[in-house]
């Protein structure tokens, strides 16, 4: 099929991009592999930030004595927590799609993994289609790391720790970028031990330098090649000590109760 423009991936940029032009008369083809919406809408910014705000419910129960509440025994309900993030994805996933039918008849969404064939050449679902202009929105997908024997344990990437109904005892996070470090905040609010392991000698490395020493201070207990954050107070379930929170960090802290 000869087309105006070709769009690979329904993600924060395909969507209203397609719609848009199909809106202004150009004929258009949408392909999408997965679930629309992309990455953001189903397992990146919606679901870690709806995951994050019930973990930071819990952070602010339990300190809220602080401030002269006393809020008493928390407890978290993981497998409510997730079905709260699933709800939301969902509604998102849906005002996606209608975005996509106000496109109007000609912007076509083609269901399946697309290649290129040739020059402007996409095949998707078994149909080969051209256009004058090809763009890609492909999204993100998690990287296994190159560690030896991480193939022989049940290891977890970003999507399927958001699956999990049963909190783990211990979480050990690889890697102390930003993700990591929301995982290993997001899980020790909800009341796992977190252990965050990185190859670079304080988190946030890829963040400007100033500021990721800034907030951010290696656990005295570890190796540079190792980090662990955890409270310092009397049962907490980490028996390393752990440096003190920064306290300009605020609400971006690691330890659940800075």
């Amino acid at each position: 099929m000869k087309l105006d423009v070709i769009v690979v991936g329904s993600g924060q940029a395909g969507i209203p991009l397609a719609a848009r032009l199909a809106r202004a008369g150009k004929r258009v083809l949408l392909a999408e592999r997965a679930e629309i919406g992309g990455t953001c809408v189903n397992t990146g910014c919606t679901p870690t930030k709806t995951m994050i705000a019930s973990a930071r419910a819990a952070h602010v129960a339990r300190t809220a004595a602080r401030l002269g509440v006393r809020a008493g025994p928390v407890e978290v309900d993981l497998p409510a927590v997730v079905d709260r993030k699933d709800a939301i994805v969902r509604r998102w996933r849906e005002g996606a799609e209608k975005r996509l039918r106000e496109g109007g008849e000609r912007l076509t969404l083609v269901r399946g993994q697309a290649r290129f064939t040739g020059e402007r050449r996409i095949e998707v679902a078994g149909d080969t289609h051209t256009a004058d202009i090809v763009v890609l929105d492909v999204g993100a997908r998690p990287a296994a790391p190159p560690l030896e024997g991480l193939e022989r344990v049940p290891w977890l990437s970003y999507e399927t720790v958001m699956q999990l109904r049963e909190l783990p005892s211990h979480l050990i996070v690889l890697g102390g970028g930003y993700i990591g470090c929301e995982f290993g905040q997001m899980f020790r609010r909800f009341g796992a031990q977190v252990t965050i392991v990185d190859v670079v000698p304080h988190l946030l490395s890829r963040a400007r330098t100033r500021r990721s020493h800034r907030r951010w201070r290696p656990c005295s207990a570890t190796r540079a090649s190792a980090s662990s954050w955890a409270p310092e107070r009397k049962g907490s379930p980490v028996r390393r000590a752990a440096s003190r929170c920064d306290s300009r960090v605020g609400r971006s802290c690691a330890a659940p109760t800075c």
